[in-house]
């Protein structure tokens, strides 16, 4: 999936007053025991499946699009900006974490968001180390 396809594909979730501002690839988080879990599977095999999404920000809204095994927008959930009462972002080596906690639910939507290419990743957007520094500035007000 390249970035124009990304581009594309945000494009039709756009009203005519909105514009993208950056996007980054986002992973389901997983546990330190579903970590542990998808490693011992690995060695004999088989997988755990990982949920990956794209991250876009407007200038009206936080999208994240739920990518499907064949490099397509899957489901989209749309987010005003109204809805979030705050982001807590935790920095790690390789990547960097948002805890999304929304006015009207109680738990925090987590993402994790790599800040480095791994092969793993086959439609990591070319420029997500600083559209991601872009989403963390932004996200600051929320803090």
């Amino acid at each position: 999936m390249t970035d124009e396809v990304i581009k594309e594909e945000f494009s039709k979730c756009l009203n005519q007053q909105e514009t993208l501002n950056s996007y980054v690839l986002g992973l389901e988080y997983f546990s330190f025991w579903n970590y542990i879990l998808q490693n011992i599977l690995s060695q004999t095999g088989q997988t755990v499946p990982v949920r990956n999404f794209l991250i876009g920000l407007t200038n009206q809204r936080l999208l994240i699009a739920e990518i499907s095994s064949y490099y397509s927008f899957d489901r989209l959930t749309s987010i005003d900006f109204s809805e979030i009462e705050k982001i807590d972002i935790k920095n790690f080596l390789t990547a960097k974490i948002f805890y999304i906690k929304l006015k009207k639910y109680s738990e925090p939507h987590i993402i994790k968001i790599p800040k480095i290419k791994i092969g793993i990743f086959r439609i990591m957007p070319s420029n997500q180390k600083e559209n991601l520094e872009k989403m963390c500035q932004f996200f600051s007000k929320f803090i």
